[in-house]
């Protein structure tokens, strides 16, 4: 009987940029039906994978440990994922990375094609997309895998599973809740890298969720992990209109929850881009970061407040300045928000 052939795909990182391959992914299987695809994935983001049938098998390694270890702990992480790449016995290998260290260990693990990210200066990868910066992330690994020849793209829209269980386990916490519009909100930051990113949080999200109660007929759904609870103390609302359930569901839950609501507010993060995988509008809030490479596209009333502050954006290789007044978050109104949000709800159902 003859083996089929191996490909590899190479990720560690964080939850949206994970989900941002899928579209990559789906094509990939869509294309080349009769390869086996293994997707090596940090075991911070294997939620974003899990249930997805375009991968044969899905291995995790521990990359908090790679993030957070010293110099030996990250030397262990490389010689360990080099060997689990080394183990798949694969022809080719799609490094989802842009850390040349990772190119370096797919050629140490003896894979013939290996397709990377690099500035031109690669030694390592046989094919390499150099000008991603100039395409949204999305199409950055859409475009890196069209570097396979025979690669057919097969649209944007993201990929994320869930059990049977979990819209019913999203209905008994939510009550009656969904008997209105509602309006989620995710007040968390990008996590699952380096550490969490405090500064893409916007501190207005209670302020916001008073105007939406007050000034709306509309209920509002709180998303996030266990570490975003503590964000946002909504005991003051009365619970028919405002549920919290931060650290209360999986991230498959929280899509699966989010598929029923109206529309989505969030900051630069994993909800943000869950949220353009269910395909709702998604009012995305940016300051240290730049939206034109990362704004949700799955949805044509989806849209990003971002003031383009001089020094925005200020992220520099994965890390922030030291000192920073902020500004770009703080000079972003609960009003601009409502306004935003509003416009959605009145082109909802206009062609």
């Amino acid at each position: 009987m003859n083996r089929r052939p191996v490909t590899v795909f190479f990720k560690l990182g964080a939850l949206g940029d994970t989900i941002m391959t899928t579209p990559a992914l789906r094509a990939y299987r869509k294309s080349f039906p009769h390869e086996e695809i293994i997707y090596i994935i940090g075991k911070t983001c294997e939620a974003a994978l899990l249930g997805n049938p375009n991968i044969d098998r899905l291995i995790t390694f521990d990359d908090d440990a790679f993030y957070t270890g010293g110099v030996v702990t990250r030397m262990r992480t490389m010689f360990k994922v080099t060997n689990l790449i080394k183990s798949c016995r694969a022809e080719k290998i799609f490094i989802m990375q842009r850390d040349g260290a990772w190119d370096h260990a797919a050629k140490n693990a003896g894979i013939t094609e290996r397709f990377g990210f690099s500035d031109g200066k690669s030694k390592y990868l046989t094919r390499a997309l150099t000008n991603w910066d100039e395409f949204h992330e999305v199409d950055a690994y859409i475009e890196l895998c069209k570097l396979a020849e025979g690669f057919k793209p097969d649209g944007h829209v993201m990929n994320v599973y869930h059990s049977e269980s979990e819209p019913e386990r999203v209905a008994s916490l939510t009550g009656r809740l969904f008997e209105k519009r509602v309006i989620a909100v995710a007040p968390g930051g990008r996590s699952g890298m380096k550490a969490e990113d405090d500064l893409r949080r916007w501190r207005g999200y209670l302020e916001l969720i008073r105007k939406i109660v007050a000034e709306s007929d509309c209920n509002v759904l709180v998303i996030g992990s266990k570490s975003d609870k503590d964000l946002l103390d909504t005991g003051g609302f009365d619970e028919a209109r405002v549920k919290n359930l931060c650290g209360k569901i999986p991230v498959a839950g929280s899509y699966a929850a989010l598929k029923r609501c109206t529309v989505l507010v969030a900051n630069d993060g994993g909800a943000m881009i869950l949220g353009a995988a269910a395909g709702i509008p998604v009012v995305s809030i940016f300051g240290p970061t730049s939206p034109l490479n990362r704004y949700p596209i799955t949805n044509h009333l989806s849209r990003y407040i971002w003031l383009e502050k001089k020094c925005s954006p200020c992220i520099k290789n994965g890390s922030f300045p030291r000192r920073t007044n902020h500004s770009c978050m703080g000079d972003i109104t609960p009003d601009m928000v409502f306004a935003e949000i509003k416009d959605v709800l009145s082109r909802i159902g206009q062609k």
